[in-house]
C-alpha cells in the first residue's frame, strides 16, 4: 500500500473533496408550456440531479486471434431529477404538459422534434475559503432535453412527507465547461 494516513489527509486538504450538495440545475423549456415561474420553481425545487454520464459504444470485432473491441461511436445515459412539488402541484402539471406536447394522447399523434426540446444546466460548486461561499467549477449544457418518464407519487394517511416527483430526461449531448472554458 502507498502511502499513509497524513499524505492522505494532506492530499485531500490540499484538493478538497467534491460535494452532492453543492449542485444547482436550471430549466430553459421549450415555449408554450407552463408560467413564467416555473424555471425559477424547478430551480428551487430540484432536490437531486446527476451529473451526465457517457459511454463508449463499441462493437465485437476478430479478424485473428481472440475477440477485441472497436469503439466506434459515444452515447449519454438518460438522467433522473427529483423535485419537491408546490401544494397546487405545478411541477407535476409542467411535465405533465411538456409530455403532452411531445406526444398528445387524445389525437394519439407525435410532435417535430424541434417543437419540443429544450434546454438545461447542472452547475456544480465547491466552497471559497470561508467556507459558506460556492463559487460554480463545472457547468453541464444539456442541449435537446425533454423528460420521457414521470415517476408514480405515493399517497398515504400515514405519511405527511413532501411529494417527491422523479422526472427522467433524454438529452442529445452535453458540453460540460469548467470555469476556466470549455473542456
Amino acid at each position: 500500500m502507498h502511502g499513509n494516513i497524513s499524505e492522505f489527509l494532506s492530499n485531500v486538504n490540499k484538493h478538497g473533496i467534491s460535494k452532492n450538495s453543492h449542485f444547482d440545475v436550471q430549466f430553459m423549456p421549450p415555449g408554450g408550456i407552463g408560467s413564467m415561474d416555473i424555471p425559477e420553481i424547478l430551480n428551487f425545487r430540484c432536490e437531486a440531479a446527476e451529473l451526465p454520464g457517457r459511454q463508449i459504444v463499441t462493437a465485437d470485432s476478430k479478424i485473428y486471434g481472440p475477440i477485441y473491441k472497436t469503439p466506434y461511436g459515444t452515447m449519454v445515459s438518460e438522467m433522473t431529477m427529483t423535485f419537491i412539488d408546490t401544494n397546487q402541484m405545478k411541477i407535476r402539471l409542467f411535465f405533465e404538459d411538456w409530455m403532452n406536447i411531445i406526444f398528445d394522447p387524445n389525437m394519439n399523434q407525435l410532435e417535430y422534434l424541434d417543437t419540443f426540446v429544450g434546454q438545461a444546466q447542472v452547475t456544480q460548486y465547491d466552497t471559497e475559503g470561508d467556507g459558506n461561499t460556492l463559487k460554480p467549477i463545472l457547468r453541464f449544457n444539456l442541449i435537446n432535453i425533454f423528460p420521457t418518464n414521470i415517476n408514480q407519487l405515493a399517497t398515504s394517511w400515514s405519511d405527511d412527507s413532501p411529494h417527491k416527483l422523479a422526472v427522467t430526461f433524454f438529452y442529445e449531448r452535453y458540453a460540460m465547461y469548467a470555469m476556466t472554458g470549455l473542456i
